[in-house]
């Protein structure tokens, strides 16, 4: 990877992260990139299971903190995906387009969550120091769900399709397989809640797992 990637890359992150910060402290529709799995598992149980109404996401009273762990894990996913090599002021471009209020919903958007603070322990965070976090994006396989794990362990997963559109049977699995091959690859097993892959949930625009 050429070194000019990295600082151009880095240089495009510390300008967003100027922008975001501002901007979230203020704007309202901000909501959503900063809602948290435990509010989306509040409205995922309230809403009949099927439905989960982005609108009902209220602006966090917590918000300072809470830009500032976004920026954080950001910050501490971008090092870690460094190593992979590629074209890293490429993904560095990717990843903070879909991270704005206009941006959230039309892709996918996933939490990420605990379900016992402390049982697990992060490996590789050099910032980030909250207990859950959430990601926006245009393609969920752009993703390197493993290095979210090594920064942001997580128990619970709530996975909003792509413009609020309802999961697929086909769809869902497919989610599920890709989760779960993911973190394979980086050996790190697991198993989802029988009682979240119930036939019922693939009917509906949000995923639990």
């Amino acid at each position: 990877m050429a070194a000019d990637q990295i600082v151009e890359g880095w240089d495009v992150f510390e300008r967003w992260a100027k922008r975001f910060k501002a901007r979230a402290a203020v704007d309202k529709r901000y909501a959503y990139c900063l809602s948290n799995a435990n509010e989306v598992s509040y409205l995922f149980e309230s809403s009949g299971l099927f439905d989960l109404n982005l609108n009902d996401l209220e602006y966090p009273s917590d918000a300072e903190m809470r830009i500032r762990d976004r920026i954080s894990f950001l910050r501490d996913y971008l090092v870690d995906i460094s190593f992979d090599g590629g074209d890293f002021h490429a993904n560095v471009k990717k990843l903070l387009a879909s991270q704005a209020p206009r941006a959230c919903p039309i892709g996918y958007m996933i939490w990420l969550g605990v379900n016992d603070i402390g049982a697990l322990q992060p490996q590789g965070t050099l910032h980030f120091r909250g207990v859950d976090t959430a990601l926006f994006c245009k393609d969920y396989n752009d993703y390197d769900l493993a290095s979210v794990m090594n920064i942001a362990p997580f128990e619970k997963i709530f996975a909003r399709n792509r413009r609020g559109a309802d999961w697929s049977r086909k769809d869902a699995r497919a989610f599920l397989a890709n989760l779960k091959s993911d973190l394979a690859f980086d050996g790190i097993e697991i198993e989802t809640s029988p009682y979240y892959e119930g036939e019922e949930y693939f009917h509906g625009p949000l995923l639990a797992a």
